[in-house]
C-alpha cells in the first residue's frame, strides 16, 4: 500500500511479481504464475472514487485497483 498516493503500490507489487516469475522460470520454464491478487472493490453508483471503464447499475471499481490492475498488465 502506498500511504502518501492512498492507493495500491502496484509498481512495487509488479517488481516483486517480475522477479518471483523469473526465479519460478528458470526452475521450470512451464510452470504456470497466476496474479495479481486484487481486491475488487466497488463504490456505489455515483460515489467519488469509481471507474468509468468498470461500471454499471451496482456502481463501480474502485478507480485505484482499476488503475492497480492496468499497471501490472501493462508492466508484467
Amino acid at each position: 500500500w502506498n500511504d502518501a498516493a492512498a492507493r495500491w503500490d502496484y509498481e512495487g507489487y509488479t517488481a516483486l511479481y517480475n522477479k518471483v516469475w523469473t526465479a519460478l522460470k528458470q526452475v521450470d520454464k512451464d510452470l504456470l504464475v497466476g496474479g495479481p491478487y486484487l481486491v475488487m472493490d466497488s463504490v456505489a453508483p455515483g460515489a467519488a472514487g469509481g471507474s468509468a471503464a468498470v461500471a454499471g447499475p451496482w456502481g463501480a471499481l474502485d478507480a485505484r485497483v482499476v488503475a492497480a490492475f492496468r499497471y501490472w498488465n501493462a508492466h508484467k
